[in-house]
């Protein structure tokens, strides 16, 4: 637990100063130093040393801050990346079959009369990629950090953008998903971007 507190933290360098500043006055206080003339003359200065040791400690303790929303913000990045790209990408890899669906999805190859489908999978992995597009639209809407939903918007837009070139898949949200198992904030989703 000690390895993890900061050294330079308001919470270490306020009670170190306090207790300094204890021990200098109750030095002097328990002499006679404050009656003479140097005493005076220095006490200005230890004023100004404890006020500038307070700032720093002030300005360290928000520095700190706003790298730990950095790393909040590429820690909650990588998880949605996860969620929404890496076990999709995962499942296609496990089932070569829906290659075909994919090759739509990334807008490769398009799904046309020849092509053998899989209805059953198709409509499971659709299901699962709207399922974890809603993780990402509750998220989005009740972040208070508005700048970072606004960068996570983007990226999800950019990948449903591409999901959404497949009429299948697009097909899949309005006769299936949508009436059937969709929340409020993916509805608000696909309304605003797409008109569905």
């Amino acid at each position: 637990m000690l390895e993890s507190i900061n050294p330079y933290s308001p919470i270490v360098l306020i009670p170190i100063f306090l207790l300094i500043l204890f021990i200098f006055v109750y030095h002097f206080w328990s002499n006679t130093y404050y009656k003479e003339e140097q005493f005076r003359v220095f006490m200005p200065y230890m004023a100004m040393i404890g006020t500038i040791v307070l700032a720093l400690a002030f300005s360290f303790q928000i520095i700190n801050y706003h790298q730990a929303q950095l790393e909040d913000e590429i820690k909650n990045y990588s998880q949605l990346s996860t969620i929404i790209l890496d076990d999709i990408l995962k499942l296609f890899i496990e089932k070569p079959g829906m290659n075909y669906y994919y090759e739509d999805l990334m807008g490769i190859k398009k799904i046309d009369d020849n092509t053998v489908r899989n209805t059953i999978l198709e409509n499971e992995i659709t299901m699962l990629i709207f399922s974890k597009l809603a993780k990402f639209t509750i998220y989005h809407q009740e972040t208070h950090n508005k700048q970072y939903a606004k960068k996570i918007y983007n990226w999800m837009s950019h990948v449903t953008d591409t999901f959404m070139k497949s009429d299948v898949f697009r097909s899949y949200w309005i006769n299936e998903y949508k009436p059937k198992l969709s929340g409020p904030s993916t509805r608000a989703f696909m309304k605003e971007r797409y008109n569905l």
